[in-house]
């Protein structure tokens, strides 16, 4: 799956400078970034169900913050450099270095071998858009019936509604309420990404034996307290701040989320299984989106910021309430026998 959704991405890549030749209609764009993000929804899931057949148990939490600081790493650098590579080589070139790129990347995860037990081959397959559904459907009814990767869905729609508001909001504030345009739009992101890799360092380095639905929690909690700062703020550079506290933590949540998953999770259903959350944050984040145009053009940027967070910190410390009251009558118990 990994080598096949990376082969088809360099062909779909590689489609827009052929395209371009032939055409002024630039339309067609549309539809190839679609076709790119529909088969990413492929290889994410993959990826992350993939992971603990490379390395121990123990290693999870390692493995998941290297591949997060990655990942990171290549979307900051490609950003940076982009610019750059269309100005020297023109924007063919560019893309089909870009094509050459997923090429390389699929030949590279070739070269990885595991043993890999797929199962007894079945006489009567279903056909292949069956097939998908009905394992995305597994994978969901395992969401709803494990409790605990049940607590990572649903706090997962919160914090992608969060995202979602904060990925428009952020953009106006910074433009229009600050006039600091596309400059400080990458400064923003810079900030964010300098706090996902910091996050996901420390974190990958201190965070082993730490439980890890108090840490998402807790980040949650953080991330609600950081929105609150932020509806009051108006300058850069304590926005540029509460940025990088937000990456920082939700890099933390990302690489604790995954782990989680991969130990609760069954390996047969792995993969369902982070298909199905795969969904699930794509489809919140693209609701919350749309609600942010529908809100900021009834409330103002700061009501919308104190709103989101005041839901994070209520959510996350409602939940922490609950767990210390669990851990409190459990030590009680302990003491009574």
């Amino acid at each position: 799956m990994l080598v096949l959704t990376d082969l088809l991405r360099a062909g779909l890549i590689l489609l827009i400078p052929l395209f371009r030749q032939y055409t002024k209609d630039m339309s067609f764009i549309y539809l190839v970034i679609f076709l790119v993000f529909a088969v990413t929804c492929f290889f994410t899931p993959a990826k992350s169900a993939f992971i603990p057949e490379l390395v121990k148990k123990k290693q999870l939490l390692a493995a998941n913050s290297l591949s997060n600081i990655t990942r990171i790493l290549a979307m900051i650098g490609g950003v940076s450099i982009g610019g750059l590579i269309v100005a020297r080589l023109g924007v063919t070139s560019s893309f089909v270095l870009d094509s050459l790129s997923f090429v390389v990347s699929g030949f590279a995860i070739l070269f990885i071998r595991i043993e890999e037990n797929p199962g007894a081959p079945k006489n009567k397959s279903p056909g292949l858009i069956a097939k998908i559904g009905k394992e995305i459907l597994q994978g969901l009814l395992f969401i709803k019936e494990e409790r605990r990767i049940l607590f990572l869905a649903v706090t997962l729609v919160i914090l992608m509604g969060a995202s979602g508001l904060a990925y428009v909001l952020v953009t106006v504030l910074v433009t229009r309420e600050l006039g600091m345009g596309t400059f400080g739009l990458g400064i923003v992101a810079s900030t964010l990404g300098i706090g996902m890799i910091g996050g996901s360092l420390i974190y990958g380095h201190m965070g082993t034996n730490l439980p890890k639905e108090t840490v998402i929690l807790v980040s949650t909690l953080i991330a609600g307290i950081s929105a609150l700062i932020l509806s009051g703020i108006k300058s850069i550079v304590w926005l540029a701040t509460g940025i990088f506290l937000v990456g920082f933590v939700a890099s933390i949540i990302m690489v604790a989320t995954h782990t989680l998953t991969q130990e609760v999770t069954p390996n047969k259903l792995r993969g369902r299984v982070f298909s199905g959350l795969e969904i699930v944050i794509n489809a919140s984040f693209l609701v919350f989106v749309w609600m942010a145009g529908v809100l900021g053009s009834k409330y103002s940027l700061s009501m919308i910021f104190y709103g989101t967070g005041a839901i994070l910190v209520l959510y996350s410390s409602l939940f922490l309430l609950v767990k210390l009251i669990r851990r409190d009558a459990g030590d009680a118990s302990l003491h009574l026998i």
